[in-house]
């Protein structure tokens, strides 16, 4: 009795038996907690793409449906599963395995609704059965009313504009000038004074291609981009300038298409950027006074900018045709080039200084330099936006005056804090090819269209 009573009050081994009867539970409930936190993250995961891909997909709806196209589905799965892809490696991706996407279009309202179920894969559910969870998400987005919107593009016309587009276009193009006129050059803005074969014709005439020629066609496919992406006929108008020495005004803002384009093909760089001024008393060396010559302008950003501010009007809501939104696409170099032995505010007469200024890197008294942000200031401190296009050179050792007037005064890493800073929030697009110089126009817009676009689930 004595030996039973111990063995029966006898405690030890007693938390070994008990954690053997839990161990099972305890692991399931542990297994199914990693799970469940799994798929917390992921279905979070899911939705932050999912209504990444809808605002993406809606970006592009618009101008679908306005060029007379169908949206598929498709385009939000196929933009979800490539969000998941982008997780990378360490991230469970769920797959996609049903959704359902509507578009409604009334009253110049489009919204994009996508509901989209994922199967997310599990680590312990084998235990009970099961080796992937179920999750559905939603996400909603609206391109609420129509904005009415006015856009002012403006070309760059001045000599630097037009240098080879590329490296081998700039081989060709010295080798060209060598031969021709017995000086190679790249730029083909470099004229002699009082005419002969300028070097522009030269690059015409044998089909190289230049920096104008990218950006003329850029701004051709910012034209088409613009009419196909309106809801209405005149939900965007466009004008067209042209900037060198002065502001020329092309086209003023219009919602014809075809007026725009127009305006664009006549941009020509020889017709935009000569002048033949004749030159007063006293001339120069060289020159007599009642001479006229032939002058390729400078780019003068304080007179041009200066002037297409007393065009442009004050920014308003844009829900209205009288009201527009206004912004302002600059295409440019970001290169201020003014020479010291004329007035490029005046561009037909020369205004020779008693002592001209040849300091800091000036040649021929031409003073270069990034143009100044404050500039754009004066849009932007009345609403209007301003999205800038910044076209880079293609270095040009060999050059010249690519050394001497752009390399030393203005270097690319001045040029892009200029312009950045001239630019909008969000509205800075550097290219430098062909290729980029015609999508940066059309994501510039395409993001000013997007900013109409919100989630509203």
């Amino acid at each position: 009795m004595t030996l039973l009573r111990s063995f029966t009050g006898h405690q030890q081994g007693g938390v070994a038996v008990m954690f053997a009867l839990a161990i099972l539970p305890l692991t399931v409930s542990l297994g199914v907690a990693v799970d469940y936190s799994v798929v917390v993250r992921t279905r979070a995961l899911m939705q932050t793409d999912l209504d990444a891909a809808v605002l993406a997909t809606l970006q592009t709806t618009a101008a679908m449906i306005s060029a007379g196209g169908n949206p598929n589905e498709n385009d939000v799965r196929t933009r979800f599963s490539q969000e998941m892809a982008a997780r990378g490696v360490g991230f469970r991706p769920a797959v996609a395995t049903s959704s359902s996407v509507h578009y409604t279009n009334a009253s110049h309202s489009l919204t994009l609704n996508a509901t989209l179920t994922a199967s997310v894969p599990v680590t312990f559910g084998g235990i009970l059965g099961y080796s992937a969870y179920s999750v559905a998400v939603n996400s909603k987005a609206s391109q609420g009313s129509i904005v009415y919107s006015n856009i002012n593009l403006v070309l760059d016309v001045s000599p630097s504009m037009a240098i080879a587009a590329t490296a081998a276009d700039i081989v060709n193009l010295r080798a060209l000038t060598q031969a021709q006129t017995g000086t190679a050059c790249a730029f083909a803005c470099h004229d002699a004074d009082g005419g002969g074969n300028s070097n522009y014709t030269i690059a015409k005439t044998a089909g190289v291609r230049l920096r104008f020629d990218d950006m003329k066609s850029a701004a051709l496919t910012l034209a088409n981009t613009v009419a196909a992406t309106a809801v209405t006929g005149d939900q965007f108008t466009m004008g067209v300038y042209t900037m060198g020495a002065k502001l020329v005004t092309i086209q003023t803002p219009t919602p014809s298409n075809s007026l725009v384009k127009t305006a664009i093909d006549a941009v020509d760089f020889d017709r935009m950027s000569v002048v033949s001024p004749t030159l007063p008393a006293p001339a120069p060396a060289n020159f007599a006074s009642g001479d006229s010559v032939n002058h390729y302008a400078d780019s003068d950003f304080t007179t041009t900018l200066t002037a297409l501010n007393a065009i442009v009007p004050a920014n308003a809501a844009g829900t209205t045709p009288a009201t527009r939104q206004q912004y302002v696409f600059l295409v440019t170099d970001g290169l201020d080039s003014t020479g010291v032995l004329y007035n490029p505010g005046v561009a037909s007469t020369f205004s020779y200084p008693s002592v001209p200024n040849f300091a800091g890197g000036n040649d021929a008294g031409k003073y270069t330099r990034p143009l100044n942000p404050a500039l754009c200031e004066v849009f932007k401190s009345r609403g209007v936006q301003v999205a800038v296009l910044y076209v880079t050179y293609v270095p040009d050792p060999t050059e010249y005056w690519y050394q001497t007037l752009v390399q030393s005064n203005a270097p690319p890493s001045a040029l892009v804090a200029s312009l950045t800073a001239c630019a909008s929030p969000g509205l800075f697009y550097q290219a430098s090819d062909s290729a980029h110089i015609s999508a940066g126009l059309t994501s510039l817009f395409q993001t000013i269209v997007s900013r109409a676009i919100r989630l509203t689930n």
